[in-house]
């Protein structure tokens, strides 16, 4: 249950150092040993005495030479951890082994129980150093990893940066050539707008030529079956009446 489960000091530790980082400006945590109204602020913690010092304050209760000295200090913090991982079932007992079978770490005492016979129990120490090289490498490949993969990603950015210029230039060209297009097309429909308004007018003035002419070839022949009724006619004077002016119509018409 979460009585078997022991406190992540490493994990409190991380949370502790981005605390100090975020709280970098605001309040600061004040010396718990000088004498008030004049507490300076606090630049040391005490992991053994759980409090926090001023620089002169540390070296007063931390003389040389005594075993004070040998204290622990940290940053100034408000939430003091204990040094060490102690049992959750034997108090005050140090975890010295770590079992590789289980993967939990153990007393001298949790080492005797029968639970763990026959499993693989290491000195914490040596735990420790295999599990931190194993990560370090885990972590090394990875980041290794990441630099290839962030490399191909900087020329995958760089081809389409380049994609991106090639473009602009092809769009570039085609609206010349477009522009030129259409300049050659607007040229060529004016030319043969004026050889077809040529063309229609040529036409035109031919068939108007025709049609004046067919008029005339219309008129002649009323004139001629005119002319040839007045012929049926038997009465002298009206005959030299009428003829006069058709005889001049027909001078004309030979002519």
């Amino acid at each position: 249950g979460l009585s078997d489960c022991l406190r992540n000091l490493t994990l409190e530790r991380i949370v502790e150092r981005y605390r100090q980082t975020l709280s970098l400006g605001s309040m600061a945590i004040l010396c718990g040993f000088c004498k008030p109204p004049q507490s300076l602020e606090a630049t040391k913690g005490c992991a053994d005495c759980k409090a926090n010092f001023c620089n002169e304050c540390f070296k007063l209760y931390h003389p040389w030479g005594t075993p004070r000295a040998q204290h622990e200090h940290i940053l100034p913090t408000n939430n003091f951890r204990p040094k060490v991982l102690t049992c959750t079932d034997h108090e005050q007992e140090r975890l010295q082994w770590y079992c590789r079978s289980c993967q939990r770490l153990l007393c001298p005492l949790c080492k005797l129980r029968r639970v763990h016979h026959g499993h693989k129990v290491l000195p914490v120490a040596q735990a420790y150093q295999a599990l931190k090289d194993k990560i370090g490498k885990e972590v090394s490949f990875i980041l290794t990893n990441q630099e290839t993969i962030q490399s191909q990603i900087t020329q995958l950015e760089a081809a389409i940066k380049q994609m991106e210029a090639n473009s602009a230039v092809a769009m570039q060209q085609l609206t010349q050539c477009i522009t030129e297009l259409g300049a050659a097309v607007a040229e060529r429909h004016g030319a043969l707008a004026l050889a077809l308004e040529g063309s229609r007018s040529r036409r035109e003035d031919a068939l108007s030529a025709q049609a004046f002419e067919k008029k005339g070839l219309l008129e002649q022949a009323g004139l001629m079956a005119y002319t040839q009724e007045l012929l049926k006619e038997t009465d002298a004077p009206c005959f030299v009446q009428a003829a006069r002016v058709t005889h001049s119509r027909l001078v004309k018409a030979i002519e």
